[in-house]
């Protein structure tokens, strides 16, 4: 004999009525989502497709730049910054992300003398700073979890320079 628990529809009613706490809207960006948890919608948006508007300021509409939407309060802030295509994390009100050098107007944003690197930064959504964190790590090779964020880098990729003390820059 096979025994099947029921479901119970009351508990998929009470995901309904969580679901539509907040009013649908129309944000109006041609948009692709980054992540949403709690109260934060991050997503990019690709300039060429928003009229062809310099969203970051660095001179030209070829970028996808990075918005924080606040469900709640239907708030939304451009952060005015590159995002590559990797992953974004959200965790309470902190955003970490990278942001690609080549795509801020070939800036190096940690100081190790290319532009070609994929810079760590965090938002903090309830003071509305960006931090920079200097620190490249490119391939989606970290992890945020609460207040503290994880990350691997490639002493090559940050400008050559022997992290861990072995002598070498090969790690």
């Amino acid at each position: 004999m096979i025994h099947r628990r029921r479901r119970r529809p009351r508990v998929e009613q009470l995901e309904t009525r969580r679901m539509l706490a907040y009013d649908i809207s129309n944000l109006g960006q041609d948009a692709i989502l980054g992540d949403m948890k709690g109260d934060w919608l991050v997503y990019g948006v690709d300039e060429d497709d928003q009229g062809e508007t310099d969203l970051n300021g660095d001179g030209d509409v070829d970028d996808r730049v990075l918005h924080v939407h606040q469900l709640s309060t239907g708030t939304t802030t451009n952060l005015s910054l590159a995002r590559t295509n990797a992953r974004v994390s959200v965790v309470d009100d902190l955003v970490v992300f990278l942001v690609d050098e080549r795509d801020q107007a070939s800036s190096d944003l940690n100081g190790d003398g290319d532009t070609s690197d994929d810079v760590l930064h965090v938002y903090d959504a309830i003071s509305g700073q960006v931090t920079n964190t200097g620190i490249e790590s490119g391939n989606n090779r970290f992890k945020l979890v609460g207040d503290l964020i994880a990350l691997l880098v490639d002493e090559y990729d940050q400008g050559g320079v022997d992290l861990n003390g072995d002598g070498d820059t090969d790690d």
